[in-house]
């Protein structure tokens, strides 16, 4: 198996270390801190399709056993919680969650027959709380006519 080539670049404050796969795709980066003591180490995972799936993992508890600060999800083909699965690239459902508050947190979206969006319903799985940031889209027919 080949490795994933690692590179360095060279800060003031020290050095940042980035790892790409063999598609060139970043797949994790140190930052912040200083020189050799990063804040976190910021990991990215893509599907088959390369369209990218997490940065870090927000099914994992932030408990501060890992040094992951942000957690952040996309699901296209493969909602959990009642979206419409799409195939096309459209987000389906996105999932985030910080360290402060290990509070998991979700957005469905839903698209109207020209894949544009036009519902996106907010909900909190850890205190069952719905429906508070939701958004709501609508598009003008006679916009963009020459």
């Amino acid at each position: 198996m080949k490795k994933s080539p690692v590179f360095k670049v060279s800060l003031l404050c020290g050095t940042l270390k980035r790892k790409n796969n063999t598609l060139g795709q970043l797949t994790s980066k140190e930052v912040g801190g200083t020189g050799m003591n990063p804040l976190q180490t910021v990991d990215y995972k893509y599907n088959i399709r390369g369209w990218l799936t997490q940065i870090n993992n927000p099914f994992e508890v932030m408990d501060g056993r890992n040094d992951d600060l942000f957690a952040f999800g996309i699901q296209y083909q493969n909602p959990e919680e009642g979206a419409t699965p799409l195939f096309n690239g459209n987000i389906s459902e996105t999932y985030w969650k910080t360290r402060s508050d290990d509070q998991k947190r979700m957005y469905k979206y839903v698209y109207d027959g020209l894949n544009r969006m036009e519902k996106s319903s907010y909900i909190n799985l850890n205190q069952n709380i719905i429906d508070t940031y939701n958004e709501s889209l609508m598009y003008d027919k006679n916009e963009g006519g020459a």
